[in-house]
């Protein structure tokens, strides 16, 4: 009976967290109103780094609460919950990264205002991320759901602003926003458990859809975008699970004897990814159900405790695991092919540059994509102007953000970049910076 007991707590954590996370994916609602003192929590926090700490205050001033739950932090004014509540980044920062070229339309004017009037707190942000990566709290704590809720918020703020940056004629603005919402990233997929992988998925979601619309984007990303594989990143995550959640609670501690229910997780959840990486992203849809969690079922029916029906338990838990782990392949395996496209993209507007007559290749050197073996990119120029589309089968997600497969160029009304004072005032650099 107590086996029993076991799996049904495991049960409800396991499927509550994955649960949460999925939905803070999905879409971040409007910040709440603001909490009374006797809502928040006054349990001791545990404590984060400096650049987390500077980042929760400074963000407060922007209507973004990342430490709800937490009596000592600073939390936003109403006043500025309910400037953030209505500016519409959202939607317009998606009818941006859906068009499928480069234009980039004006943003709505409750944005520009909000950018406007808060554009020194926005850049403290900027400096805080610039100078450190934030580092959070185990994400098994009560304040997670709020804390990444917000986090997301911001990030979407962030590339919001340097879209706006980019279309102004600002690209130097534009590419230190761009470099903050890196830093966002880097604490999320620098933590390998499942939440921290599905929402690292949502940040570089936005940001390589952001790249698309850069005329002039940073070096550095041609490496990160070529060295970043979220299919990959996504199986860590899903083999690492079991261990992560036994560091928050300890009765799911890895043990020693090899056929405890600790031990067979880990290695049914190993078993899955190792099958899974022999898979490419385009060939997810030929996976049943059954083919998925097939390894983990063999494991878990090893699991012989006395009083357990080893065939209850391998079904029980493949059952729940599928669903996520499912939307988290598909989630991985489309952003694959996303960062790819954009790779390709960027590729070509570095060797346009260097070219002679400031002009598109005439063609694609390798038309093959690296993701998904069985497809390839179509791509055609005159000089002036170009077009390029991934020829293939992705993973398609049933919600969320969807960038287009394919990008063109066009004209719009962005004026050339040129050096000129900034719409949202930069400040003075802050005299210590903060460090991780």
């Amino acid at each position: 009976m107590e086996a029993g007991v076991r799996v049904e707590a495991i049960v409800a954590f396991v499927g509550i967290s994955l649960g949460a996370a999925a939905a803070v994916a999905q879409r971040a609602p409007e910040p709440p109103a603001p909490p009374g003192r006797d809502s928040i929590s006054r349990t001791p926090q545990t404590p984060s780094n400096a650049a987390a700490d500077e980042l929760t205050r400074r963000a407060a001033r922007l209507g973004l609460d990342l430490d709800p739950k937490n009596s000592t932090a600073e939390h936003p004014a109403g006043a500025d919950r309910g400037a953030l509540a209505s500016i519409g980044e959202r939607a317009w920062m998606d009818a941006q990264l859906t068009s499928g070229d480069d234009s980039i339309a004006p943003e709505p004017q409750a944005m520009g205002s909000f950018l406007e009037s808060r554009s020194v707190s926005l850049w403290q942000v900027v400096e805080v991320l610039e100078a450190g990566t934030p580092k959070w709290p185990p994400r098994g704590s009560s304040e997670f759901s709020g804390r990444f809720i917000a986090l997301l918020r911001l990030d979407r703020l962030l590339l919001s602003a340097a879209m706006a940056e980019e279309r102004a004629g600002r690209p130097s603005e534009a590419r230190r926003l761009l470099e903050a919402s890196w830093s966002i990233f880097r604490s999320l997929a620098g933590d390998p458990d499942a939440v921290s992988a599905i929402l690292a998925t949502a940040v570089m979601k936005m940001q390589v859809g952001v790249l698309r619309k850069m005329r002039e984007a940073p070096i550095e990303w041609l490496d990160r975008l070529s060295r970043d594989d979220p299919w990959r990143r996504s199986l860590e995550a899903f083999e690492n699970e079991p261990r992560a959640l036994a560091a928050l609670d300890p009765s799911l501690a890895i043990d020693a004897r090899s056929g405890s229910f600790s031990n067979v997780n880990v290695r049914a959840h190993q078993a899955a990814a190792q099958a899974l990486r022999r898979v490419t992203p385009c060939g997810l849809a030929s996976l049943s159900d059954a083919d998925i969690v097939r390894p983990m079922v063999e494991e878990y029916r090893k699991w012989n405790d006395p009083g357990v029906d080893s065939g209850t338990t391998a079904r029980l838990f493949s059952e729940m695991t599928l669903p996520e782990l499912r939307k988290a392949l598909v989630r991985s395996g489309r952003l694959a092919v996303d960062a790819e496209l954009t790779l390709r993209i960027l590729e070509l507007r570095f060797a346009r540059s260097a070219s002679r007559d400031n002009q598109w290749p005439a063609t694609l050197e390798d038309a093959a994509s690296r993701v998904c073996p069985d497809a390839v990119y179509r791509y055609r120029s005159d000089g002036p102007s170009m077009e390029i589309a991934f020829q293939g089968s992705p993973p398609e997600a049933e919600y969320g953000l969807r960038l287009p497969l394919s990008f063109s160029t066009r004209s719009d009304r962005r004026p050339t970049p040129r050096p000129s004072p900034p719409a949202m005032t930069t400040p003075t650099p802050s005299p210590a910076p903060v460090q991780n």
